[in-house]
């Protein structure tokens, strides 16, 4: 029968001198031993088989979905990618307009993260953030209808 040291029971107490249960002490120690080991293991493989992904990504734009988001060829797949740094208006002529500046080119995408399966990167088209572009072609759209 086990004894338990506890104040707040009304069980007996332990004496020093008792015998201990040498196999369950090694195997707690075992135990311990083994976890750590597999922690360890487990970082040192863990971010060799969880692909992080390039940081930039490099394809054919081959869809416009609205005017902050678009997919691109890559590899053989495709990627839907909202773009980072664009607070568009939803609007037909926004959406006009990055088809205008997109469609059918060759972009590059620097990875910021991936979201519900959307890629949110900053785009560049024809070594030029398409956020500046979207941004002239606003301005110039402003001048002619004042």
């Amino acid at each position: 029968m086990t004894k338990y040291c506890d104040a707040n029971s009304h069980r007996e107490a332990m004496p020093a001198d008792a015998p201990r249960d040498e196999t369950l002490i090694q195997g707690k120690t075992a135990m311990k031993r083994f976890t750590t080991l597999v922690f360890l293991g487990l970082a040192l493989i863990l971010p060799a088989v969880t692909p992080a992904g390039p940081a930039e990504y490099q394809g054919v734009v081959n869809h416009i979905y609205d005017s902050a988001t678009i997919r691109m060829a890559y590899r053989g797949g495709q990627i839907h990618v909202r773009l980072a740094g664009v607070q568009p208006p939803y609007s037909d002529d926004a959406q006009q307009t990055l088809s205008r500046l997109l469609l059918g080119k060759t972009v590059r995408v620097e990875a910021i993260r991936w979201e519900k399966g959307y890629l949110i990167g900053r785009v560049f088209a024809d070594g030029r953030p398409v956020c500046e572009s979207l941004a002239d072609a606003r301005g110039k759209s402003r001048e002619k209808t004042t």
